[in-house]
């Protein structure tokens, strides 16, 4: 018997090519992110101030950020991919303006045109406790508010930090850019304002890691604000937990208006979860409780509003594979962001594995991600966006029109 060979048509092989050049973007920004940029830190600022902001600059000394920290803005790729912009004076990639335009380079010359996202105007705006919009939470191009509601982790006090987590580095070094802790007002003020000024069709709400009653009662206290403030009795938000000793709170945490939850794993294989992250292992019934937790989470938010993620490049990518594996198999959406070396850290000084690595990771998980039937909503609803996990998932599954990835956004909300 003979078999037939279909050859791809002209059309056919034009989209899979510029598919390709999608997907190759991809590599770029996972190779970016990881390796840093070097420009001008000042000029690039500028260039990312709003109106309201270039004024207000004009008129106060207080600076939009901490003088040493390393993510000023972001960019577009003409193709729709979107690249954090972190410094790195060492890198191979450079951003120059050039002729009003700017212009990303590699080690072998230009590699292309880039837009720059500019700082939204809700930034600017104050609360009625005085602070300004950025220093409270954050938003993205897709809509979505972060907010963390406190700059510490409670595991340094017991020398229990995850090895690889520079949280309680970072609040020392904010030198009072942002508030330590953010109240349940605030919180629900800052979530209102971004309402109103129509950029935070989700909320991102997450901290260091409390005690599990005080952690409860402070999301339950500021789902009960957000309602007051908007009217809403549900909303489209993330709660960011630990695993609960007594599982049958998770529901408390839906009936207070969140529509997910993300309780972060870390890492899949056992043993090295007990190395890495010594304080979870110890606090939260171990590693078999965390699981039991995101399976039990899913019971109260349904499949595919649950979150985990764990941090690739810290333990085999066969094992981190087997881990979104199942997790996937029962209904949560399990990330892989890369591990990246955080001064003042156990780790600081390690590095993470190739961008081949973690580009070839990202694909199998996507793949694993629509084995099982996840849906572009649900993966970003779950998960802070603009990850390159966002554009291989929508790549994947065909979303791009005429080579070009469409920027996705949260849907309205009433």
């Amino acid at each position: 018997m003979s078999t037939t060979i279909i050859e791809p048509t002209p059309a056919t092989t034009k989209v899979q090519a510029a598919r390709q050049k999608l997907l190759d973007d991809v590599f770029l920004r996972v190779d970016v992110e990881l390796e840093g940029v070097r420009y001008d830190r000042e000029a690039i600022r500028n260039l990312s101030l709003s109106p309201e902001e270039a004024a207000l600059e004009g008129a106060e000394s207080t600076p939009l950020l901490p003088a040493d920290a390393e993510q000023q803005s972001s960019f577009w790729l003409p193709r729709g991919i979107h690249v954090g912009l972190r410094h790195n004076p060492r890198s191979h990639y450079r951003l120059d303006h050039e002729d009003g335009v700017l212009v990303l380079h590699g080690e072998d010359g230009p590699i292309s045109e880039v837009e720059l996202l500019k700082r939204h105007r809700v930034l600017v705006r104050t609360i009625s406790t005085g602070e300004r919009f950025d220093q409270i939470g954050s938003v993205n191009p897709e809509g979505g508010l972060r907010i963390a509601f406190s700059n510490e982790c409670s595991l340094k006090d017991t020398n229990e930090d995850c090895k690889f987590c520079g949280f309680n580095y970072r609040a020392r070094i904010t030198n009072g850019q942002s508030v330590y802790l953010k109240s349940p007002r605030q919180v629900a003020e800052t979530y209102a304002l971004a309402r109103e000024e129509g950029t935070a069709n989700h909320l991102n709400l997450t901290g260091g890691f409390i005690p599990e009653r005080r952690e409860l009662e402070y999301y339950l206290d500021a789902a009960e604000e957000i309602r007051e403030l908007t009217g809403l009795s549900r909303f489209r938000g993330t709660a960011v937990i630990g695993a609960p000793a007594d599982l049958k709170v998770l529901e408390k945490y839906k009936d207070s208006g969140f529509n997910s939850v993300s309780i972060n794993l870390e890492i899949w294989d056992k043993d090295i979860f007990k190395a890495i992250c010594p304080g979870k292992e110890k606090r939260n019934g171990g590693q078999a409780h965390w699981i039991a937790a995101l399976e039990a989470a899913v019971e109260v938010f349904g499949r595919g509003y649950v979150k985990s993620n764990i941090v690739a490049g810290l333990e085999p990518k066969d094992s981190i594979l087997e881990g979104v594996e199942y997790l996937a198999s029962k209904g949560i959406n399990c990330m892989a962001g890369p591990f990246r070396p955080s001064k003042g850290t156990a780790l600081e000084g390690h590095r993470s594995p190739e961008p081949s690595w973690h580009y070839d990771l990202l694909y199998k998980i996507a793949a694993i991600q629509h084995k099982y039937g996840y849906t572009t909503d649900q993966i970003y609803n779950t998960a802070v966006p603009g990850r390159p996990a966002h554009d291989m998932f929508r790549i994947q599954g065909g979303e791009d029109i005429d080579g070009i990835l469409p920027r996705w956004t949260y849907p309205v909300i009433p």
